[in-house]
């Protein structure tokens, strides 16, 4: 049978949907796609670099307990023996958690973090741990200990950050889903530039439980997949409150109200990313989805509140263990942590009491409008090596630029969503984002599942990879 082929043309290539039909009926097993994904992962990743930590043994010996359960009749759901990867900050009993950083490079949980204790109570097998930018504090995945994560789609290419590991995964198919974490973008920067789906929920909607902080303030917990339906299946084994996934998508988008920002999130951005995402929109109002302006003039002071607070309060999470043993940070980080150390308690505290003020005008702009629409990057993901971009006539560090649009969700806590929405003229991704008001994520799942069953973007495989000798 098809699916029983070896690589992606296979069981790799299925999306959780399908693969779960499929594992629901016995047609396969859990234990057999395990081994195709762990193969997989053995002849590629050498060349991505998409994680730190393989976990074989575990996998294959959670993925033989989930067969012997549906034998017996015990099936648990969608996600039950579908193997799945996780960013290393989340704790894992026994597997070490590094957070991509040799001060943590031996470190091993005692405890599961509580999304890996849902998704192994959903009958998930966890394959491993993704790369990641050092500490989570970073656009590259540019990793100076566990090797550079690499762009599946141009090798020479970043995956974006922090989790890089993570999206490059799914986007190589070596996992059919992972979970991850967001301070500015993290999820969403990384989805778009690797060509997959990226949500980050509303804020608290996703225990934090056993993940590594950064800023305990913007920080949030999320799924990366392939398609907006897998990450809402994704979504539902790890979050609290009513249900998120809808059993069926309905391609028409009559009464759905799209803004479309007048101020910030398409200053400064490369033509072709903002002409894919323009098209996006133009498409989903042929799906019938109404477009108007949306006015937040304080956006832009939202995403700089964002990037304050978590630059100090990064900073100082780690400001005793900095002066104590500065030579375990690379040059990057130190200089990064040290620049936040240097802002002023007032400016922090200032940020951070104009919060509940800037996510009212956000809620207030948002008035008459379902989703607002815009880039997730103002530009496709860097070469490797690059320190900037040129957005509009400026040259940014890369760590400024990219996170300019995920930054100010992360500030609201409203939930947002990258799907892909096409890409440059040099094959490179490019992502749409999608937001909402809070516990709004049913809506999201709608219109980019919806999006999704028009285009194909999210079904090519990636360029790169798939050259490599097999």
């Amino acid at each position: 049978m098809a699916h029983r082929r070896d690589g992606v043309s296979g069981l790799l290539e299925l999306d959780i949907a399908g693969l779960a039909a499929l594992l629901r009926s016995r047609a396969v097993s859990p234990v057999e796609v395990t081994t195709a994904a762990l193969s997989r992962i053995d002849r590629l990743d050498g060349h991505l670099r998409s994680f730190i930590t393989v976990a074989d043994g575990p996998a294959l010996d959670a993925a033989r307990r989930a067969e012997a359960e549906i034998a017996r009749g015990r099936y648990r759901g969608p996600l039950h023996g579908v193997p799945l990867a996780l960013k290393d900050v989340i704790a894992t009993a026994g597997i070490r958690t590094t957070q991509g950083s040799r001060i943590f490079a031996g470190e091993v949980p005692a405890e599961d973090a509580q999304v890996v204790v849902r998704l192994k109570e959903a009958g998930a097998i966890i394959l491993g741990k993704n790369n990641m930018h050092e500490l989570a504090m970073g656009s590259t995945t540019a990793n100076p200990y566990f090797g550079a994560c690499r762009n599946p789609w141009r090798l020479e290419h970043v995956p974006g950050g922090s989790s890089g590991g993570s999206a490059a995964a799914v986007a190589a198919r070596l996992c059919f889903g992972a979970i991850a974490s967001d301070t500015a973008g993290s999820i969403r920067s990384p989805a778009s530039q690797c060509g997959v789906v990226g949500l980050k929920p509303t804020a608290g909607r996703v225990s934090r439980r056993g993940v590594a902080t950064v800023s305990e303030t913007l920080d949030h917990v999320g799924p990366i997949a392939r398609t907006a339906r897998d990450a809402a299946l994704l979504l539902e084994a790890i979050a609290d409150g009513p249900p998120l996934a809808e059993a069926e998508p309905r391609a028409d988008l009559a009464g759905v109200t799209l803004g479309m920002p007048t101020h910030y999130f398409f200053d400064g951005v490369d033509a072709e990313v903002g002409e894919r995402v323009r098209e996006a929109v133009a498409l989903l109002r042929q799906m019938g989805a109404a477009a108007r302006p949306l006015a937040w003039p304080r956006a832009r002071e939202t995403a700089e509140a964002a990037l304050v607070i978590a630059a100090c309060e990064a900073a100082r999470l780690h400001e005793a263990r900095l002066a104590e043993r500065p030579q375990d940070y690379s040059e990057e980080l130190r200089a990064r942590l040290q620049s936040g150390l240097r802002i002023p308690r007032e400016e922090y505290e200032s940020a951070r009491a104009k919060l509940a003020g800037l996510r009212q005008d956000f809620l207030a702009a948002m008035e008459g409008i379902d989703l607002f629409a815009a880039p997730v990057n103002p530009v496709a993901a860097p070469r490797h090596g690059e320190a900037t971009v040129r957005v509009g006539g400026a040259e940014l560090p890369i760590g400024a630029a990219m996170p300019r649009f995920g930054a100010p969700q992360n500030a609201t806590g409203c939930p947002a969503i990258s799907i892909p929405c096409g890409f440059t003229a040099s094959g490179l991704p490019v992502g749409l984002q999608l937001v909402a008001r809070p516990m709004g994520e049913p809506l999201l799942v709608r219109v980019a599942a919806a999006y999704q069953g028009a285009t194909t973007w999210h079904a090519r495989l990636p360029a790169a990879i798939e050259s490599l000798p097999r």
